[in-house]
């Protein structure tokens, strides 16, 4: 017993100085800004219209191979959705989700203080709460889009995933980032004939960062 417990014991400082060794040069990285969101495809015979929401989370970025290059993963809040409002008939989603960004990144310094960004990868999310709103129809949560009595598909998921492409410039411990979501599911099914939609969400994020 005593044996196991020196074994557990030192299993236990090795991990814990792994993991000091690891976050000793990683960036913590604040954000928050504007979202812009909307979805692929058509309301009818007419497209979509963006909504204008919030976005607020944080990230962390890993040096690795090179000087300047770094991988990084995140956790955020953001805005789904669209607007519809044309014809005299109105239709506004406005969804809550949690988002897992993890992207791969490059850093290229233009003077002492500034550095042009890129980076790319892929993103997770889960829908947590909202609901669409339109003319002629009663308000449906998030959670009733599949109630046979108010809901308006037969199947709808909350899980979404896409690609990220984005880039910006930072300022000391400052950074303003633009970065470009695009969703790869199609999250619902609507009654025959229409079936599987086409629709996709879509996101552009502008957010001010701070490094610490």
């Amino acid at each position: 017993m005593k044996k196991i417990m020196t074994m557990a014991v030192v299993a236990c400082m090795a991990l814990a100085a792994n993991a000091q060794g690891f976050f000793s040069d990683v960036t913590y990285v604040a954000r928050a800004g504007v979202d812009v969101a909307t979805v692929t495809g058509k309301f009818g015979t007419e497209k979509m219209d963006s909504r204008i929401g919030f976005y607020v989370g944080g990230e962390i970025q890993k040096p690795i191979i090179t000087d300047g290059m770094y991988v990084g993963a995140g956790l955020g809040l953001k805005t789904k959705g669209y607007k519809y409002d044309k014809s005299g008939i109105k239709r506004d989603e406005n969804l809550t989700a949690l988002e897992i960004p993890v992207n791969l990144g490059y850093n290229i310094r233009l003077a002492e203080d500034f550095k042009f960004n890129v980076h790319g990868g892929l993103f997770i999310d889960y829908a947590l709460f909202g609901k669409t709103t339109g003319t002629g129809m009663d308000d449906v949560k998030l959670g009733d889009y599949t109630d046979k009595t108010k809901g308006l598909y037969d199947k709808y998921s909350k899980f979404g995933w896409g690609l990220a492409v984005g880039g910006g410039i930072w300022y000391k411990q400052f950074n303003l980032d633009v970065n470009f979501q695009f969703g790869l599911n199609k999250p619902a099914e609507q009654p025959a004939p229409v079936g599987k939609l086409d629709n996709k969400y879509n996101q552009v994020a502008v957010t001010l960062g701070y490094a610490f």
